[in-house]
């Protein structure tokens, strides 16, 4: 039993190898040069246009690139076309075609094709050895396969990024030959394949299309052949990298409004610490995009998150501006009294020492410019008189001694200060005052500021979601 089945195995393998042989002889017999000229298209004596149909398979669609708008796939190209000159008898190759590689490519005719938007310009014809696959049919029909790393350019529009659509095509042109002399069509079982037809790295396909289409040249009208793909881009990657840590930095940034005004140290580091975060990573971003001449959704985004955290940081500038108001205010006219009787006293101390008369009294008016208030209550560092007056401290006469109190002159024209109301009385008034209408302080203010901060920062930042996802999702 043995014995009889290597038999038919040897007798297999010799026929094979016989049935290769003839189809090598009979190729050689077809495409001698002494008749067929492979220089010369199909057809071309009769004068109808020659008809190539495509049929293209994208194994591997990826490395879509939006800084240079490009994309790579690995594309199978299968070629069509009729060649009188190749038909030959079925019978002697026991209804089998002729197969072959790229050296059978190179003895017969091709047409003359091209990838129109590939960047490095590939010819379907530039054969090389273990990509191309021929097969002749007895009647004359050739097939003709090739498998090819494309990189083609891919115009994008980022208008919605990131969560925009992009059209992404392929289009095959013919190179040399008219549309009078050969025209493309998309094959029938159909012309476009898709090995995955979800998936492509970052995107997902949605849909595609084919169509055939005239290139109309200044040399002459070509025909060309068109596959289009619908990509949508997969949103979770910004989603986890990009809007959620800008929700939370936003939300850090709120933190500010329930801490005291007096932490400046620690609401300042907190809204700088964010908004500087935000700013290196929008700057991240940009710099994996293309430079467009117009601002993009992402754009929008991390500008409102940076506005929103550069507003805290804002409104605590203004809070402790009105939180510390008063305590300026009375620094402010403590250092004008102390500078004012600090020259009054010097004036009228040189003066004297020089043995010549004061010169005019102040008046209400240079007192007023020079920070000599009115006073209600007791005097500083002078005398009231018996009608309310305040008049300067007095000058010890000549030849006093050091431990005298230091008195201006009585000559001086006191200043007229209206009678205060005795202590008790205004004290009652002012008790009574507080009781009926208790008036804001500065800090109350400013305290108030913060408190209605937590609600209106929230509000506002919801609403520019609200309105900033309902104009991006439809």
């Amino acid at each position: 039993m043995r014995q009889i089945l290597l038999s038919v195995l040897l007798i297999a393998i010799e026929r094979c190898y016989g049935l290769l042989e003839l189809q090598d002889k009979l190729f050689i017999n077809l495409t001698d040069a002494a008749v067929y000229n492979k220089r010369t298209r199909p057809s071309y004596i009769i004068g109808i246009p020659l008809l190539v149909r495509l049929n293209v398979v994208i194994h591997r669609m990826d490395g879509i690139d939006d800084v240079h708008t490009e994309y790579e796939a690995d594309v199978e190209f299968t070629l069509r076309w009729r060649d009188d000159r190749l038909e030959y008898d079925s019978q002697l190759l026991l209804n089998f075609p002729i197969q072959g590689d790229h050296w059978h490519a190179n003895q017969i005719w091709l047409p003359n094709l091209h990838v129109a938007n590939d960047k490095q310009y590939t010819s379907i014809i530039d054969l090389s050895p273990g990509s191309v696959h021929v097969l002749i049919r007895s009647n004359g029909e050739v097939v003709l396969s090739k498998r090819a790393h494309l990189k083609l350019r891919c115009e994008m529009e980022l208008y919605k990024y990131p969560l925009d659509k992009q059209t992404c095509g392929m289009t095959i042109e013919s190179s040399s030959l008219p549309i009078s002399h050969l025209r493309m069509q998309w094959s029938k079982r159909p012309g476009l394949l898709l090995a995955d037809p979800s998936h492509a790295r970052g995107f997902t396909i949605q849909n595609y299309s084919t169509y055939e289409a005239i290139n109309h040249r200044l040399v002459g009208n070509f025909s060309l052949v068109t596959s289009e793909f619908v990509l949508s881009r997969q949103f979770g990657p910004f989603l986890l990298d990009i809007y959620i840590p800008g929700v939370a930095f936003v939300f850090t940034s709120w933190l500010s409004f329930w801490m005291e005004v007096t932490a400046a140290p620690a609401r300042i580091s907190l809204s700088i610490t964010t908004m500087l975060t935000m700013v290196t990573s929008g700057k991240t971003i940009r710099e994996k995009l293309p430079k467009v001449p117009y601002v993009h959704a992402l754009d929008i985004w991390l500008l409102a998150c940076t506005a929103f955290i550069f507003f805290v940081l804002f409104e605590y500038a203004i809070v402790n501006y009105i939180y510390n108001r008063d305590k300026r205010v009375r620094q402010g006219g403590l250092r004008r009294v102390d500078s004012c009787v600090s020259l009054a006293s010097s004036v009228y101390h040189n003066s004297s020492e020089n043995g010549k008369p004061l010169g005019e009294p102040i008046s209400k008016k240079r007192a007023k410019q020079m920070g000599l208030e009115p006073l209600n209550t007791t005097q500083v560092g002078g005398s009231a008189s018996s009608n309310g007056a305040l008049r300067p401290p007095h000058s010890p006469a000549r030849g006093a001694s050091s431990g005298s109190i230091f008195q201006f002159p009585p000559d001086l024209d006191p200043i007229q200060v209206p009678p205060s109301p005795s202590l008790s009385v205004q004290y009652s008034r002012e008790r009574v005052q507080s009781i009926v209408r208790m008036p804001l302080t500065n800090r109350d203010i400013a305290n108030c500021i913060d408190r209605r901060c937590r609600l209106v920062f929230p509000l506002g930042f919801a609403i520019f979601n609200a309105v900033y996802w309902t104009i991006l999702c439809r």
